[in-house]
């Protein structure tokens, strides 16, 4: 499989709301600040003249250039991100925004959880980042986001999303199948291994399997 660019919001990932093993922006590259910069934005709010595009900086100043994540090279990144000391402000200033008139248009509420999201902040006072952002019937999933929150409900999301793109016989639908295997591979549950296991009695594609394999000899 020819390696995709695939954006990673926050310390790894991902886009405005962009599905893993999409291409990189174009303007991703003038994003070469400080990251105190972008954040001292996210604080000053939408008022601040550079904030869309510091708020797109935080969501993409690094990548992985490979759709395949599932590995310790990707777990220590995404641990960097939940251990990123500007993580508390980053919560504060989006859990404030939430509040914002802004954030009331769908696609600016979700960006901003996308950012908490993306530095493992799994609350915003008393709001649910993983169940806002992974909806039961929404197809809109970022696994890059998920798999840095770690939250054990992903297991059951991705089943889904698994069974329904092994039905497709699209190259696209191939292609996501190995980022949900990937995500899979960072849930750190008793679930996701079973998930695994069930999958792989069932999977005959050689490739596939090959992947559910290296979530179950994660621990080894």
């Amino acid at each position: 499989m020819e390696p995709t660019r695939m954006v990673i919001r926050l310390s790894l990932t991902l886009a405005g709301v962009l599905v893993l093993g999409a291409a990189l922006p174009s303007w991703a590259g003038d994003c070469v600040g400080q990251r105190r910069e972008f954040v001292a934005s996210l604080e000053r709010g939408p008022a601040d003249r550079d904030f869309d595009w510091m708020l797109r900086c935080l969501n993409r100043h690094c990548w992985l250039d490979t759709r395949l994540w599932a590995g310790p090279q990707a777990a220590s990144a995404f641990a960097r991100a939940r251990a990123d000391t500007l993580a508390p402000r980053i919560g504060a200033a989006a859990a404030r925004l939430l509040g914002d008139p802004w954030a009331q248009d769908p696609d600016h509420r979700r960006e901003l959880l996308a950012v908490a999201a993306g530095q493992g902040i799994a609350w915003l006072d008393s709001v649910d980042v993983f169940a806002e952002l992974f909806p039961a019937a929404s197809l809109r999933t970022d696994y890059v986001l998920m798999a840095i929150l770690r939250d054990c409900r992903g297991v059951e999301v991705l089943r889904s999303r698994y069974t329904a793109l092994r039905t497709d016989p699209s190259k696209a639908g191939a292609e996501e199948a190995v980022d949900v295997l990937s995500c899979l591979y960072h849930l750190p549950c008793d679930e996701a291994t079973k998930l695994a296991a069930d999958l792989l009695a069932v999977e005959t594609d050689e490739y596939l399997r090959g992947r559910l394999q290296r979530v179950l000899d994660r621990g080894r």
